[in-house]
């Protein structure tokens, strides 16, 4: 993977699969950086977004996840604002699509104003299904299955739209979940995603680590990729919207 290609994909025909049109994924975080003088002196905080796009490689293999492609740009706080999100989703990768929007953390209003905005731009055919990826250990309560561990892939729901999610394995202690939300759906979709689908996006984007053979990512690719990007971007001062599109940059992905 580091060389640019893409090692193995995952199946996700569980929920990625609709009748109709292709469902990828897409997810994006934003990070902040402290700038100081010499003396530690506090000067500004730079804030860096970094999306992270996932489908397939072989359009004629709905639902097999193997193909990464991000986005970077500076923002100037928290929020992604509407333009940035239509970079960091762009209509050559969402039209006609359902896109499956994990967001690190939760969506502010604004936000979701803007993607609601945006879909309704793109059309009918096109829907986003809008999940919050909450990854605070205070946020979610611990699972157990009797006195032991549960097992990876263990979740409760705690009403309708939200669950806590257990998406590791650990060999002392008990995992930390996570607290994953069903924010909103904007369009039609199918039932499995409008179910359960979009809490299985979040674990099965998981394995899609191309970093290790060995260790499997508590947080879903779209998520664990944009965070990793963004600070690496961040520290290196090539967040000026640094996106794999543009043809005069290597495809390796550099940010495992």
């Amino acid at each position: 993977a580091k060389l640019g290609h893409a090692p193995f994909g995952v199946d996700c025909k569980a929920w990625a699969i609709d009748s109709q049109k292709e469902v990828v994924a897409v997810g994006y975080d934003v990070c902040h950086m402290c700038r100081y003088r010499a003396s530690n002196k506090h000067i500004s905080n730079k804030h860096i977004a970094a999306g992270m796009r996932v489908s397939s490689h072989d359009k004629g293999r709905s639902g097999i996840m193997s193909k990464l492609e991000h986005h970077v740009e500076d923002v100037n706080a928290e929020t992604v604002p509407g333009d940035v999100l239509r970079r960091l989703i762009p209509p050559s990768f969402a039209t006609g699509r359902v896109v499956v929007v994990h967001r690190d953390g939760r969506f502010p209003d604004s936000e979701l104003a803007e993607l609601r905005k945006y879909q309704q731009e793109l059309g009918l055919h096109t829907a986003f299904v809008l999940v919050e990826v909450v990854k605070w250990a205070g946020g979610a309560p611990r699972i157990y299955k009797g006195d032991e561990r549960p097992e990876q892939g263990s979740h409760l729901f705690l009403d309708d739209t939200t669950g806590v999610l257990v998406s590791t394995k650990v060999s002392f202690g008990t995992q930390n979940p996570l607290r994953v939300s069903l924010r909103d759906i904007y369009g039609q979709v199918q039932k499995s995603l409008q179910q359960q689908g979009w809490l299985q996006s979040v674990f099965d984007l998981s394995f899609l680590h191309f970093g290790s053979l060995f260790k499997d990512a508590r947080l879903p690719a779209t998520t664990y990729f944009a965070d990793s990007l963004a600070y690496q971007s961040a520290e290196a001062g090539i967040a000026e919207g640094l996106d794999s599109h543009d043809d005069d940059l290597p495809t390796q992905q550099f940010w495992l």
